[in-house]
């Protein structure tokens, strides 16, 4: 049998320095539809004690619940920007309430840090192919694992600076890609505590 666990969202940080008023709307909107998103984890029952945690199925039910129209898992249009950049795709392709005519792309990096770079070029992918206006990286605060916590949402603040500065990006994209951050929090003794390597550990050493 497979143990459930509950998680929440609890602070979110954003990111919209240099970000056009658009996206910078649309943002504060992505951002109260998050507050307080509860979902589930499911620890396996194997060697390796995997915990799978079922994040987007959940943002998928709040966004209909809000009456919000989006697309899932999206591919990028290839006919747009030549077949040599392959056929990549997305998360989700969101429609803001009351800004309906300002199609967002949105990458959730939950675990990888490495890709990051990767992730804010298929925004701006999307951007380009014009199936979205505006990008949003969407990451956790609070990544625990066995032996520590990374912030992802500083990794891609980080790396933002580094595509200023070092590569060269352009102020017209870097203006339309806003970066959001959530704490993970999870119910642990009837309660809702910090997602830390901690409470990793206990979880994974309790299964």
């Amino acid at each position: 049998m497979q143990e459930k666990i509950i998680f929440k969202i609890g602070r979110i940080s954003t990111e919209i320095i240099d970000c056009n008023n658009q996206i910078v709307t649309a943002t504060n909107k992505f951002k109260q539809l998050l507050k307080n998103l509860r979902y589930s984890g499911t620890l396996r029952e194997n060697n390796s004690r995997q915990l799978d945690i079922h994040f987007d199925e959940a943002l998928f039910k709040k966004l209909r619940e809000c009456g919000w129209s989006y697309s899932e898992n999206p591919f990028i249009d290839i006919r747009t920007i030549g077949n040599e950049w392959g056929k990549p795709k997305s998360d989700i392709i969101i429609r803001p309430k009351d800004l309906y005519n300002c199609p967002v792309v949105v990458e959730i990096e939950k675990a990888n840090k490495k890709t990051i770079w990767f992730d804010f070029i298929k925004l701006w992918m999307f951007i380009e192919a014009k199936q979205a206006k505006a990008g949003i990286l969407l990451c956790p605060l609070n990544y625990s694992h066995r032996h520590g916590v990374w912030n992802l949402f500083e990794e891609a603040r980080s790396y933002k600076n580094y595509l200023r500065r070092f590569a060269g990006v352009k102020k017209e994209k870097l203006k339309v890609v806003s970066i959001i951050g959530y704490q993970q929090m999870i119910c642990i003794d009837n309660k809702f505590q910090n997602w830390d390597n901690n409470q990793y550990n206990r979880l994974k050493g309790n299964a």
